[in-house]
């Protein structure tokens, strides 16, 4: 795991991704190599949602940018062709995805909130990288369209404030889960027995966490 800036998320193949208002890169934490990405100036960070992931039909890496304004627009870079492009999207349902889309099995994936028959409720939005296409998709065993949700585990939040900002960047192959509570704590929880042990993060200010494995594959892709 790699504990970074804001605006920073990673990739399973073992590269992450670094976007400020100023700059942006793809950074490969094993090798310390660097790639600067051409500048785009076309959404607010606030506003705009964005994933990084491998096309395996075209063996490229591509970035996507989009915002939650639903104006049927996203732009995409290409590791391998090295530019931005633009291309028109359909959203089903007309829902907005918004904020870090997390990468599996050749798709992006967002969680979005929907209203249905009068009640809220949450779908996941898929964005097929080689068909560059939305999709809505349930959480199932076989991962198909259409099916209902699977519940994992349940986990209690006695003790933790409704004003900390709680993310879950990691489930683990023994079964625990990691939590990234505010800035400054990083927290390993076993949900058999609920037990856990906390880790300080030295930080003096917004930062991200963020999954990969450790590769030797330049981002330069050569």
């Amino acid at each position: 795991m790699l504990v970074g800036s804001r605006y920073s998320w990673g990739l399973a193949m073992g590269w992450c991704v670094y976007m400020t208002p100023a700059d942006s890169c793809v950074y490969n934490p094993s090798t310390r190599e660097c790639r600067d990405l051409p500048g785009l100036d076309l959404f607010e960070l606030d506003e705009m949602f964005i994933g990084f992931g491998y096309d395996p039909r075209s063996h490229d890496y591509k970035i996507v940018q989009g915002d939650d304004t639903g104006n049927g627009q996203v732009v995409i870079f290409s590791l391998r062709s090295g530019s931005w492009r633009m291309t028109p999207v359909q959203q089903e349902n007309h829902l907005a995805v918004s904020e870090q889309g997390v990468y599996w099995n050749g798709a992006l994936h967002w969680c979005v909130p929907a209203e249905r028959r009068n009640k809220s409720e949450t779908v996941i939005m898929s964005f097929d990288l080689s068909e560059e296409k939305f999709h809505q998709a349930w959480v199932t065993n076989d991962y198909k369209r259409g099916g209902s949700w699977m519940k994992l585990f349940s986990v209690s939040t006695d003790g933790v404030s409704v004003h900390k900002f709680v993310k879950i960047p990691a489930y683990t192959r023994s079964g625990k889960i990691v939590f990234q509570i505010d800035t400054n704590q990083m927290t390993l929880l076993n949900p058999e027995d609920d037990t856990y042990k906390d880790y300080p993060i030295q930080s003096n200010g917004e930062i991200e966490s963020v999954i990969y494995l450790e590769t030797l594959v330049s981002p330069y892709l050569d």
